[in-house]
Parts: structure tokens; C-alpha cells; sequence
């Protein structure tokens, strides 16, 4: 009776570290699929859908040898499964240096569309964080369980001994978690976070959260800083993630130059076939800038000189966004939305006067 009851407390250690929803369990197992939103490599995922189970691992393995054809991200919609493979297969990703994103994938005609609506928890949201750049837009979930023993599952016959084993066990599985968490570059007290969960349930992640916990990877430009630059002041932004295939924008910086406005785009990459560029306004005007507006600086930069009505808007505005056409042997598209404060319109404002 007490070896029996020493297995039953085993298996409540092991669905402790787990955390797996027995709800979901009756769902299809995790496949994977390549699918596009169009003809370049940018617009290919790797559809990710579907219960983590023992061999998902393997299978992702098999896909990668035999059907793995373009994309170099992985979108996830799954409710969990098992843990120790989702963390297998986080790995894997990792090894690819492949993104991960939760989304859903809805066919549109010849080729389909990310759209929300998806989830991603439990098991799927270890696997997730393998990704070098892991993104969760608004509309989707990424949650995590809460880990606990509860004591009504406890046999009361179990040995002291057995007790002492099964909770070194569970002590064991956790390490492994905190272990994979700090490999994976995630702060390490994401293992607390679930704490704050009721009892098998599901803690989802604020934004902020997601940020802070590093499970998520900035994705934006930070606030303009003013500096002086040869007789006048420029303002600048600087990207606060890292950059990405076919989306390599790394600084945007408002001048003068010679007493007309300007931006100065930089980006990774050759920006000498650079152009025309178009700026949208947050109040849905948008202009353009023509190919004899644009001037390349250096390799990696191109200058977009503006006229002044165009520079007093986009000093005006509560945020605006920018897009430079380049190559795709070149990198593609360079582009960048900017939200805009009360000190960044003052900043771009004074760099569009004090002339470099």
C-alpha cells in the first residue's frame, strides 16, 4: 500500500511541475506547417497548432528535414500539453534562431493572414520563449500555470520517506524550469509569477508584464533625446529591440540642413538604392517624398529632405510613421512607427529650427 501510494504522489509531483490542463488534452496533437501571406520569405510562418506531446520534439525535428521550406518564425496556437517537450522544443527553435509569435493563421484565398485571437499556454508557453525575437500582439495570450500541491491528493498512508523523494523530484523539475527560464533569457522569477494564479488556474501576463519578465522582446522606437550636432541640435530615436529580417531600422533623426527640414533614416544593411519613402501621419494624411529628396549618407543611412509645411506636421503630430522602399536583396522595406509626447514634438520642433 505505500509503494502505491508513493506512485500516486509521484504523479501529483509530476503534474505539479508540469502544469498541464487536463481539459485540452482531448485536442489534436501539435503539426506544423509552412504557409505565406505572400511571395517573400518575410510573410512565411511556421504554423504551430495543437497538444504538446511527448514526441512533439521529434516531429518538429521531422517537419524541419522533410517540409520545412521558407520562414523564420514560429506562430503558436496551443493551450499546452506536455512540459518537458514543450521545453525540447523551445530548444529546437532556439538552435533554428527562429522567432516565435502566438497568432492564429487564416487562409485568405491563395495564401492566409496572422490574425488574433489565439492562445498560447501551459507547455506552448515554454516552447515559446526558444524564439530570439518572441512577440504577443494585442488580441492574443500567452499563460502560465500556477504551481502547487494540493494536499487533498496527498495519500495519508504515503511514507515519510516517499514524501521526502517525491518532493526532492518536484524540487528537481522545478530547477530544471528556473534552469531553462535564465537559458532562454527570461527573468527567472517568471517561476513565482505564478503564484498569483488560483489553483490550476491560468495566469495571462499584462503587456508591461511581458516586458518586464523579458518574455516578450521590444519592438518599438524609444523617446526622441535632443543633442547638438555642429552649429544647430538634432533629435533623435533609437529602436529599443533588435532588429529583424526585412525590418532593419535602426534611428530616426530629425534636421535642418540649410534652413529646410529633414529625416535621417538609418538602418542595417546598404541604403544606397534607397527610395521614395512615404510618412503617415496618426491623422490619416500621409506624404511622399520623391526619389530627387532623397540623398544617401554613408552606407547605411539616407537623407529625406522635407518641406517646411511637412516638417510642422510631423513636429504637430501625435505620432506618425515612416517607410523607405529598398530591395529585397537589400534587406526590404525600412520602417518605423514613432508615438509622439509633449517633449518629442518639442525636440523634433527645435532640430527642425536650429539648422545643422
Amino acid at each position: 500500500m505505500k509503494n502505491r501510494s508513493a506512485r500516486h504522489l509521484t504523479a501529483v509531483a509530476l503534474w505539479i511541475a508540469v502544469g498541464c490542463a487536463g481539459a485540452v488534452l482531448a485536442d489534436q496533437p501539435m503539426s506544423f506547417e509552412n504557409d505565406c501571406a505572400g511571395n517573400s520569405a518575410a510573410s512565411c510562418v511556421i504554423v504551430a497548432s495543437g497538444i504538446i506531446q511527448s514526441d512533439t520534439a521529434q516531429d518538429f525535428l521531422a517537419f524541419m528535414e522533410t517540409e520545412y521550406s521558407d520562414g523564420s518564425r514560429v506562430l503558436f496556437d496551443s493551450q499546452g500539453g506536455d512540459l518537458a517537450a514543450g521545453m525540447a522544443l523551445g530548444r529546437l527553435i532556439r538552435e533554428q534562431q527562429f522567432e516565435t509569435q502566438v497568432g492564429r493563421w487564416e487562409i485568405d484565398g491563395a495564401f492566409g493572414n496572422v490574425v488574433d485571437g489565439a492562445e498560447c499556454s501551459s507547455a506552448c508557453a515554454y516552447a515559446f520563449l526558444g524564439g530570439t525575437i518572441r512577440q504577443v500582439p494585442e488580441g492574443n495570450q500567452l499563460g502560465f500555470h500556477q504551481f502547487y500541491l494540493d494536499a487533498s491528493m496527498v495519500p495519508v498512508q504515503v511514507a515519510g520517506s516517499a514524501l521526502v523523494q517525491v518532493m526532492a523530484e518536484t524540487q528537481r523539475r522545478s530547477g530544471d524550469i528556473v534552469f531553462y527560464l535564465i537559458e532562454m533569457g527570461v527573468d527567472a522569477r517568471l517561476f513565482s509569477l505564478g503564484s498569483q494564479a488560483e489553483q490550476a488556474g491560468m495566469i495571462y501576463p499584462e503587456p508591461q508584464q511581458m516586458l518586464d519578465f523579458d518574455l516578450v522582446t521590444p519592438d518599438a522606437f524609444g523617446a526622441f533625446f535632443l543633442e547638438p550636432f555642429r552649429n544647430g541640435v538634432v533629435a533623435a530615436s533609437r529602436r529599443t529591440g533588435p532588429t529583424r529580417l526585412y525590418d532593419e531600422m535602426t534611428q530616426l533623426t530629425a534636421l535642418c540642413r540649410g534652413g529646410v527640414p529633414a529625416l535621417l533614416v538609418s538602418a542595417h544593411g546598404s541604403m544606397e538604392n534607397a527610395a521614395p519613402a512615404t510618412v503617415y501621419l496618426d491623422d490619416g494624411r500621409a506624404f511622399d517624398v520623391r526619389r530627387d529628396k532623397i540623398t544617401t549618407r554613408g552606407e547605411s543611412a539616407v537623407e529625406l529632405t522635407l518641406t517646411s509645411a511637412e516638417g510642422a506636421a510631423i513636429a504637430s503630430a501625435q505620432g506618425f510613421a515612416i517607410s523607405v522602399t529598398r530591395g529585397q536583396s537589400s534587406g526590404g522595406e525600412i520602417k518605423g512607427g514613432f508615438n509622439l509626447n509633449a517633449m518629442d514634438r518639442n525636440m523634433i520642433a527645435a532640430a527642425f529650427r536650429h539648422c545643422i
